[in-house]
């Protein structure tokens, strides 16, 4: 029994770093509300005091509550450009994730479509559809470039027709 958590504690799960990373957004995410709920609060209280009437003949004190609660005023509006500032920042920490995955897929598709290989020609195959989708030296590559990548990657989430069409492509004008 002690054997299984040493094998837990030296591997951790494959999700984990992804796990901890979401956590971190989501505590991130909690302390924004906090913070809006606060902000929310100063402004009704603002709006209370505000509201009651003004004197026409100001003496020094009141004079001077109205201007903290202006001073109150522009902090709350700096906090909501900070607060503007870390939503950014989590948009783009999602971003950054989402990424990261894509990334990771391809990177797997690639190593496995290397595994499948055979033969010096289906090497030579595979690197042509790849240096043609990152570097496509014609107008029919360029057009179909996603598609090209797609093929070298994933041939069997081409269709057949596109399939056909680069065979008749690549041998009319890329040999």
């Amino acid at each position: 029994m002690a054997d299984s958590t040493d094998n837990n504690s030296e591997s951790p799960a494959p999700d984990d770093e992804d796990s901890v990373y979401l956590r971190a957004l989501e505590d991130e995410r909690q302390r924004l509300m906090a913070v809006k709920t606060l902000r929310e609060g100063y402004v009704r209280h603002l709006n209370e005091l505000s509201d009651e009437n003004w004197p026409g003949n100001v003496g020094k004190d009141e004079a001077q509550r109205f201007a903290e609660i202006d001073d109150i005023r522009q902090r709350l509006r700096n906090m909501a450009s900070w607060d503007e500032h870390y939503r950014q920042r989590i948009a783009e920490g999602e971003d950054i994730y989402r990424r990261k995955k894509d990334l990771e897929a391809i990177g797997k598709a690639a190593r496995e479509r290397q595994a499948a290989i055979k033969n010096k020609r289906q090497q030579q195959a595979l690197d042509s559809l790849i240096s043609r989708s990152f570097n496509p030296t014609c107008d029919w590559d360029r057009k179909h470039v996603k598609e090209l990548f797609t093929l070298a990657l994933w041939p069997e989430r081409s269709s057949l027709l596109f399939r056909l069409r680069n065979r008749v492509h690549t041998v009319f004008h890329h040999r």
